[in-house]
């Protein structure tokens, strides 16, 4: 575990390092007063956007868990808001997100066990809805360019495709589960959350979860539109900055940059994966560089202004949640 975390910590910073010399190369100036046009108002407003694709996501993963589901939605939302949050900023292990989001399940009734195993469906039917939205997107590069470079984009979003699909096969196989299993059952035990209850074990109660179709098919929908609804803040982002492209540009643009990111999802924070992944496809939709650069940076301006009010709160919460532990302990 400790080697891979020096792993992760090693592409971090050289995912850093890129980003940094991205910038360098098209020019400070240029994607600082790219990134300025947009202004505190319209990263503010993108911010806003983005809650509907968040409580889209929530709703998603509400559908994968037993009881009502207004209730479970506004739980699953605030640990989706939550998760978000950790992987955006602070996670520097991969699932590190999902974890907290199955404690913060876990701390407010939701069997350990459940929690766990939905958290595995749900990043299924998020991977499952990725790959159809990169399709999507490629369709409508297609109808508008039906020459060659079209399949250059379709090679590499195929490739992009492969580890998403890949998710589907291990989520759905009990041997590869029990293998996987070890890795997050060590993190659940740092988090002092049970994984196995009652003689359920993860694999087992996956499969009982991917039974229930028609929550698993409820939650590919939604994040597949939580995807396209994501599209608007690119395109309002573009606009701001001056170089305007129509709504399905923004959709193909975002489809290609997020099949990319999602097959180098093992770099912590997409670390110059994302900086690197907009200026790439670029000049495919007419976006130069230096704004290309300042739209990756908007976007990971929105990850602070949503994400650093979900962790205060969130460990407002846990605080507050070990004082009364401890008063009781005093008071036995």
């Amino acid at each position: 575990m400790k080697g891979i975390r020096v792993g992760l910590v090693a592409a971090a910073f050289a995912g850093l390092f890129l980003a940094t010399l991205l910038v360098a190369y098209f020019g400070l100036e240029e994607v600082g007063s790219a990134f300025l046009a947009v202004g505190g108002s319209g990263i503010l407003a993108i911010a806003l956007i983005h809650a509907l694709p968040l409580a889209l996501c929530g709703f998603a993963w509400a559908a994968l868990l037993p009881g009502p589901l207004p209730a479970g939605a506004m739980l699953c939302t605030w640990a989706r808001w939550v998760r978000e949050s950790v992987g955006s900023l602070l996670g520097i292990l991969p699932v590190a997100g999902e974890i907290v989001g199955v404690r913060i399940l876990a701390l407010h009734g939701v069997r350990g066990i459940t929690a766990g195993a939905s958290i595995v469906v749900d990043v299924t039917a998020e991977s499952l809805a990725q790959v159809v939205y990169t399709v999507i997107g490629l369709t409508l590069l297609l109808l508008r360019d039906p020459g060659g470079e079209i399949w250059r984009w379709a090679a590499i979003a195929a490739g992009a495709c492969l580890p998403p699909l890949s998710v589907l096969l291990v989520a759905r196989n009990r041997k590869a589960l029990r293998l996987l299993e070890r890795i997050p059952e060590r993190l659940a035990a740092s988090l002092k959350l049970p994984w196995r209850e009652d003689g359920d074990t993860l694999p087992d109660t996956v499969h009982r979860i991917f039974e229930a179709r028609r929550g698993f098919v409820l939650g590919i929908l939604l994040h597949l539109f939580a995807w396209i609804a994501a599209t608007v803040e690119v395109w309002l982002a573009l606009r701001l900055m001056g170089h305007p492209v129509a709504l399905w540009e923004a959709l193909a643009y975002e489809s290609l940059v997020q099949a990319i990111k999602g097959a180098i999802f093992i770099v912590p924070w997409s670390a110059g994966v994302q900086e690197g992944s907009y200026v790439l496809i670029a000049a495919a939709f007419g976006v130069p560089p230096d704004a290309a650069l300042a739209l990756s940076l908007v976007k990971r301006a929105r990850d602070l202004v949503l994400g650093v009010p979900a962790l205060l709160a969130w460990q407002f919460l846990e605080g507050g949640r070990l004082r009364r532990r401890r008063r009781a302990r005093s008071e036995t």
